[in-house]
């Protein structure tokens, strides 16, 4: 090992910033590589399987159809006057966009450290491809949806105006868990290991096989601070003539998705800085 001379000048390079602002002249420049990681994860996901992209269908499909069995023959929960099918399907395909979207995040910095430690490009990149790769996913699940409305006759209606809005949110709800836990996972490898029993737990919390309209009303201000449960809530009054849900609940559970998508990136630049060292 070679000690330099004491008469050798040394340079240290830092960041006199604890954290920089989100630049979208930045983002915008590396665009392409945005594009890259989310073909390269499309195509690794798919690759070497047998049916493709049907995988994407086949996981909420199966699941509509458990749920419709246990939940909507066996136990009868009250779905508003809607088909149970269609019911779970629609909230099925938010949530799964939303858990598979966080999953696949939270360990997307730790996936990339050949390329986050050999080259600058801005990292909340990373994350976001991952999660708009799940959201891929999403929109051929959709596709299915579109035959099930019309086999239980779902008419159309004003409503269905505001269907993209609640996917927005839903988007906005899963980056914002998406940029949190990435780091996390990065700096603590526990995460990974808590963020499955985690995942359930807000599964449970989120009216995917029951109604809004069985939570009492005492619980509520808890209840809809959950971003998803006004996603999904949302979904179904836009498309499946469902009961409207309480516009103050819903503006509480949209308000926290921009809320937590906000911090997420504030979180992720804060952060940042000392995942190179850590992954």
């Amino acid at each position: 090992m070679s000690v330099l001379p004491k008469n050798v000048p040394v340079i240290e390079i830092r960041c006199d910033r604890k954290w920089a602002p989100l630049s979208l002249t930045e983002l915008w420049q590396f665009r392409f590589l945005f594009y890259a990681l989310v073909w390269r994860d499309i195509t690794i996901r798919y690759k070497q399987t047998l049916i493709g992209v049907l995988w994407a269908v086949i996981q909420p499909a199966f699941m509509m159809i458990l749920f419709t069995v246990i939940f909507g023959r066996l136990m009868k929960f009250d779905t508003g006057g809607v088909a149970y099918p269609v019911f779970s399907y629609c909230a099925l395909l938010s949530w799964i966009f939303f858990a598979r979207g966080l999953g696949s995040a939270s360990m997307s910095l730790v996936t990339n450290e050949a390329i986050i430690t050999k080259v600058y490009f801005p990292r909340i990149l990373v994350p976001t491809a991952a999660v708009m790769t799940a959201f891929v996913d999403f929109l051929i699940a959709f596709v299915v949806l579109i035959p099930l409305l019309v086999w239980y006759d779902v008419s159309i209606h004003p409503p269905h105006l505001l269907y993209p809005l609640f996917v927005l949110i839903n988007v906005i709800a899963a980056l914002g868990v998406a940029y949190i836990f990435s780091i996390l996972d990065a700096l603590y490898r526990d995460v990974r290991l808590v963020l499955p029993f985690l995942t359930q737990l807000i599964f449970f919390a989120t009216p995917v096989i029951y109604s809004s309209q069985i939570v009492p009303a005492r619980y509520e201000a808890v209840f809809w601070i959950n971003p998803m449960v006004g996603v999904i809530e949302g979904v179904r009054w836009s498309l499946l003539n469902y009961p409207q849900p309480p516009l103050r609940n819903m503006a509480y559970s949209c308000l926290g998705a921009v809320i937590l998508f906000l911090f997420g990136i504030l979180f992720f630049q804060k952060m940042e800085r000392k995942i190179v060292d850590r992954i």
